[in-house]
């Protein structure tokens, strides 16, 4: 199974993040907190009636107060960590997809309910289930214009009932 360019860069800077940062381990919380680097995902979560900014605090306040400083070292992984990039595998494997996204790892981490960042995720506005039908509803569509996707989300009147738009030929 492949992994996207874009989640192999955010797994890449979020262990360089707990490296730079001293901290012991690499955990799920940083890699959200790296992922809020990126636009797309931010959108994403904009689109699931998320407050990025106020994930991006609460993530950041938890790190800062809550991970392990150490003197040197290599920052190991968390079985959190583990578990959520090994259920997004898992799930891709079982849906027959080529590459695991950062939308798979976003939806695993939904799903984990012993880690801080799904609780930051729920408490910021995002719903599983909303994310995962605006992550279909994007798969369904041509992902490769992601931009004009959420635009359109954004822009449509049924979104603010967080509904979907559905093709007519799926409606």
């Amino acid at each position: 199974m492949k992994v996207a360019p874009q989640l192999q860069n955010i797994i890449n800077r979020a262990y360089q993040d707990a490296r730079k940062s001293g901290h012991e381990f690499v955990t799920p919380e940083h890699l959200l907190k790296v992922s809020l680097e990126f636009p797309s995902v931010c959108d994403l979560l904009l689109v699931c009636g998320g407050d990025v900014d106020t994930i991006r605090q609460n993530i950041v306040k938890y790190i800062e107060e809550n991970v392990l400083v150490v003197q040197s070292g290599e920052p190991l992984q968390t079985a959190g960590f583990q578990n959520i990039i090994e259920r997004a595998i898992f799930h891709c494997a079982s849906a027959e997809k080529k590459e695991v996204e950062i939308t798979d790892v976003l939806v695993s981490m939904m799903e984990e309910t012993n880690n801080y960042c799904s609780y930051y995720l729920r408490a910021g506005g995002v719903e599983r289930l909303r994310l995962l039908e605006v992550v279909s509803y994007i798969r369904q569509s041509n992902p490769d214009n992601l931009r004009e996707i959420i635009d359109d989300l954004l822009a449509d009147a049924s979104f603010t009932d967080g509904v979907v738009p559905k093709d007519e030929e799926t409606a």
